[in-house]
């Protein structure tokens, strides 16, 4: 080997093609790494949509609130044929209430455990805006998290790689109280209509809290007429609606 390479013509040309050849593979590496980005921007997926918080009454299907899905489909797929996917939450903190697909479908539910599984298939139109929906109400205070595992999509010739989301919401329940309850120790006395009177009168301040249980005529301010009404209630006069 020593005698091969000690012609120094031999040497210097080796030393150049050892160079173009690390060049190349430079170039090649980079040239690589530039297009990963767009291969996994080519990914299709499914993100999930809802609110990051949520006020509730509690026991009121009034209160719930839609975590939608949306496909956001790779570049060339301009229809998909069907999906299955699984939605799994925290079973103390959220119930499903409805589900508003397109396409036929299924599901199987497991609320108790918190969990459900969404086939749909004959779609017509499976890229619109929302693939489909998931109303929850809420039943005790926290942050709930949503989860979505894709478990195959199909095109009309085959399948495709397609994946999931997460999303989180703060529940947070609404104070309840009871108007003209001024001092809030859960009923309405004697003590509240003096303690009202002696604001109206200057002779005491109130709290935020027990300014918004003082407003019984619902006006936004205190003043007479909340003091009357509430005299009025204590003499078994007036009586609320609700």
């Amino acid at each position: 080997t020593y005698e091969y390479f000690s012609n120094r013509k031999d040497m210097r040309f080796m030393k150049r093609l050892t160079s173009l050849l690390m060049a190349t593979l430079m170039v090649t590496a980079v040239l690589f790494a530039s297009l990963l980005p767009v291969f996994a921007a080519e990914t299709t997926a499914i993100t999930l949509e809802a609110p990051e918080e949520v006020t509730y009454v509690g026991d009121d299907s009034k209160d719930f609130f839609e975590v939608k899905a949306i496909l956001n489909p790779a570049d060339g797929i301009d229809a998909i044929a069907g999906y299955r996917v699984t939605l799994t939450w925290d079973p103390t903190l959220l119930m499903p209430v409805d589900i508003i697909t397109s396409g036929e479908g299924f599901t199987d539910k497991k609320l108790q455990d918190g969990s459900l599984t969404l086939a749909v298939v004959n779609a017509e139109n499976l890229l619109s805006d929302r693939l489909f929906s998931v109303s929850f109400i809420p039943l005790a205070d926290g942050v709930a998290t949503v989860d979505l595992e894709v478990i195959d999509m199909t095109l009309a010739d085959g399948l495709i790689d397609a994946t999931g989301d997460s999303v989180s919401v703060k529940l947070k329940k609404k104070p309840t109280f009871l108007f003209g309850d001024v001092t809030g120790d859960g009923k309405v006395n004697a003590i509240d209509y003096a303690r009202l009177k002696a604001y109206l009168l200057g002779a005491r301040s109130l709290t935020d809290d027990e300014l918004l249980r003082s407003d019984i005529t619902g006006e936004g301010r205190i003043n007479a007429l909340d003091y009357a009404r509430l005299k009025a209630y204590l003499l078994g006069t007036w009586k609320p609606a609700n």
